[in-house]
C-alpha cells in the first residue's frame, strides 16, 4: 500500500509539473517589474524572520517599491494585510501574476517550497535570507565517514541550487559561509 502511494504522489507531481509548463513559459516572457518584489517564508506558511523584517521596511520606508507576501496560510494572509501590507495566495491570479512579473523573489530556506516554483523563471533574482547558521549541515565542513568524497556536494553548488544571493545577517555567519565554501 505504501508504495502505490509513493508512484501516485510520484505520478501526480509529474502531471502538474507538465501542466504549469505553460505558466513557467508565459513567466519568462512577460517583463519583469524592478519595483515588485515578492516574499514568502517556511513554505508559504509563516510571516517571520529576515524575510518578515526586509518586507515591514519596504512596505513602510520605500513607497515607489511594491512588497508583495505570497503564502499558502489564510492566517498568515490575514497577518500580513492587517499590518498594512499586500498578500495573496501563492496559486491565486494575483499570486501567479506577481511572481511572473516579479524582479526579485526574498525567501528563506527555499525559493522553491516558499513560492509556486513552476512561475519563478531564470530572470527572477533570488535572495535567501537564511538566518540559520552554520551552513555546515548542507555538507561542505562536515565530512561524513560513510559518504565517499566522491559523492560530497561542494557547498557552493548547493548555494547556487537555493538562490542567487544568500545574505548572512553577523560576521559570524559570514565568518561560518566563508569557512564552508
Amino acid at each position: 500500500m505504501n508504495n502505490i502511494s509513493l508512484i501516485f504522489g510520484e505520478l501526480l507531481r509529474r502531471v502538474l509539473g507538465l501542466l504549469t509548463l505553460p505558466l513557467f513559459w508565459l513567466g519568462e516572457l512577460i517583463p519583469k517589474r524592478n519595483d515588485v518584489w515578492i516574499f514568502g517564508e517556511y513554505s508559504g506558511r509563516k510571516y517571520a524572520d529576515s524575510p518578515r523584517a526586509l518586507f515591514a521596511y519596504i512596505r513602510d520606508e520605500i513607497p515607489k517599491m511594491s512588497p508583495i507576501w505570497l503564502t499558502r496560510s489564510r492566517t498568515v494572509k490575514k497577518v500580513v494585510r492587517s499590518s498594512g501590507g499586500r498578500a495573496f495566495h501563492v496559486w491565486s491570479p494575483q499570486g501567479i501574476y506577481y511572481s511572473m512579473r516579479a524582479s526579485v523573489a526574498v525567501c528563506c530556506v527555499d525559493h522553491v517550497a516558499d513560492f509556486n516554483s513552476f512561475v519563478i523563471t531564470p530572470k527572477t533574482y533570488c535572495v535567501n535570507l537564511w538566518h540559520g547558521t552554520p551552513l555546515k549541515k548542507i555538507g561542505a565542513d562536515v565530512k561524513v565517514s560513510y559518504a565517499p568524497e566522491k559523492i560530497q556536494i561542494p557547498l557552493k553548488n548547493v548555494l547556487k541550487i537555493l538562490a542567487d544571493r544568500i545574505l548572512p545577517v553577523r560576521k559570524h555567519e559570514a565568518d561560518l559561509f566563508i569557512s564552508a565554501s
